[in-house]
């Protein structure tokens, strides 16, 4: 975005780009129909840092958030979200981080940093393996070193800060930037900028929305597994306050506790991982027609004098294939 020429940016950046329609078997991510990505730049500030970060914890829709200058807490890193892994390009003083949901299958890793202004990570995403990356104020040779030394993958999608000049204002501007690799962009079902929402943060909240193939993996709590000693040790260095001077301090008190705890449960008690052989494309409905088709043989084989009942095998049978095929296209 561009705060010291506006009208430059309304318009050379309208509030929403619509590309082509992605197919219908593109159209789901996990249980609710889109994926989204967004980015803002905090400025430093601690209001529109929260308020990002509660944002994408109560939106199950959000699968990245790009932040650039968020405020720092006094542990030297950014505040971290109850489902989302934060990844850092030092751990301290990071200028830059990138929030990935966690426990849904996606695998982050870190491919590469460059000079303390660009993150790129990879998440899998379906049957697609994505790279994202996380940018603030490059210069022009930063980013060409960057891409001539690791190669973006296809899916690529490149946001953030670049604070830069533009060469068509005679003021200084800092525009907020998103370029997604060609493949990515067909995917791409909306890109939406927000202003006057993100507190005292002087920049725009982007969102980019993707129609993405879903992922069905559900990871679950690894209870077996659980470190209750490293659990009692990080409850044990808890100090809530006793007395709290204003019933908003007391909810402030409660809700820094409770993330505390969890923080807590989220190191001892692991989450289970993806099994490399399972299929992105299963969902719930496959299985209900596996279990009808496998009935419908019970009933076939136990029935071999009614032709009836090997007739519903073959319906069962044909409606199984067909939606196999549709689900792996």
């Amino acid at each position: 975005m561009d705060r010291a020429c506006p009208a430059r940016t309304k318009a050379m950046i309208p509030r929403t780009i619509n590309p082509p329609a992605a197919p219908d078997c593109m159209s789901h991510i996990h249980l609710t129909g889109i994926a989204k990505v967004q980015q803002l730049n905090c400025a430093n500030g601690k209001a529109s840092t929260i308020s990002a970060i509660n944002d994408i914890d109560e939106s199950p829709n959000i699968l990245l958030m790009l932040l650039q200058e968020p405020c720092i807490t006094d542990n030297s890193q950014p505040p971290h979200a109850i489902n989302y892994d934060l990844l850092l390009p030092t751990q301290k003083n990071a200028k830059y981080g990138t929030y990935i949901r966690k426990n849904i299958g996606l695998q982050p890793t870190i491919r590469s940093t460059y000079e303390d202004c660009i993150l790129s990570i990879t998440a899998t995403i379906g049957k697609m393996t994505a790279e994202f990356m996380n940018v603030y104020a490059p210069s022009k040779k930063e980013i060409q070193k960057l891409t001539e030394k690791d190669k973006p993958l296809t899916d690529c999608l490149l946001a953030g800060d670049f604070n830069t000049h533009h060469l068509d204002c005679n003021q200084p501007t800092i525009p907020d930037l998103t370029f997604a690799s060609n493949h990515l962009f067909t995917l791409t079902q909306e890109w939406s900028c927000s202003e006057g929402e993100e507190g005292d943060s002087d920049h725009a909240l982007i969102t980019t929305t993707l129609n993405i193939k879903p992922t069905t993996f559900t990871a679950r709590r690894q209870y077996h597994k659980a470190m209750w000693g490293v659990f009692e040790l990080h409850i044990g260095k808890l100090a809530p306050k006793e007395d709290c001077a204003t019933p908003a301090d007391a909810i402030a008190e409660a809700t820094l506790l409770d993330r505390q705890i969890q923080e807590g449960v989220d190191i001892a008690i692991i989450w289970s991982k993806p099994n490399h052989k399972s299929k992105s494309w299963w969902t719930p409905d496959l299985m209900i027609l596996k279990i009808q088709l496998a009935e419908a043989k019970q009933v076939a084989r136990s029935e071999l004098d009614n032709p009836q009942f090997k007739a519903q095998q073959k319906i069962a049978s044909r409606k199984w294939r067909r939606a196999i095929r549709r689900a792996q296209w």
